[in-house]
């Protein structure tokens, strides 16, 4: 479970990484909840979260959005806001946040790609998401039937991105390993997050 976590913990960084972008005067501060407040999130039940889920998706169909992707990160910041976020975000602010989101991912990904040479295998990638199968949370199983589709399809199509990013920060920290000369996880991801937002504020 602890891997599991962590997965959704990569995709949440991005979050912190787009907040650290230099001479965005469109920067959106965003607070989240409480540790206390998220504690009482992490003991919801399906039923709980099924709502929630239902709620994010009833909210998404007021942005007008034609390509799939960009939906999918509305979404996912909608999620983000309801279940995280102590602030209301405007319409606007949710369009503008997800696609900061999806451009963060893209460059973290075109980094570990480009620059550390980490190759992609869609067969060793469908065993990583393999690996997870057997964890079903109240959270995930809600999200697939709020969707309308199975937790297979949930892990293997709608959510493949996040699972490759952790697939991805597995072949890379060895990389970032040598490189840095640590093997504190949390330390390189520090680092790594820092060449994300060099590059993005380039």
């Amino acid at each position: 479970m602890k891997v599991l976590v962590s997965i959704f913990l990569l995709s949440f960084s991005l979050v912190s990484i787009t907040g650290c972008q230099k001479n965005s005067p469109d920067q959106i501060t965003v607070k989240l909840k409480s540790k206390k407040e998220q504690e009482y999130l992490a003991n919801y039940s399906y039923s709980q979260y099924k709502k929630a889920y239902d709620e994010v998706l009833s909210e998404a169909q007021n942005f007008k959005v034609h390509d799939d992707s960009q939906k999918k990160w509305i979404i996912r910041t909608l999620v983000q806001e309801k279940l995280y976020n102590k602030t209301d975000l405007s319409k606007k602010q949710v369009v503008q946040l997800s696609k900061q989101e999806e451009h963060t991912y893209k460059i973290w990904k075109a980094i570990a790609l480009d620059k550390y040479h980490v190759h992609i295998e869609n067969e060793k990638l469908d065993r990583y998401i393999n690996k997870f199968e057997k964890y079903s949370p109240p959270s995930k199983a809600a999200f697939a039937d709020s969707l309308g589709i199975t937790q297979k399809e949930l892990d293997h199509k709608y959510d493949r991105d996040m699972f490759e990013q952790g697939y991805i920060w597995s072949l890379l920290r060895t990389k970032l390993e040598k490189k840095y000369r640590t093997a504190d996880e949390g330390k390189l991801k520090k680092v790594y997050e820092k060449e994300v937002a060099d590059a993005i504020g380039g």
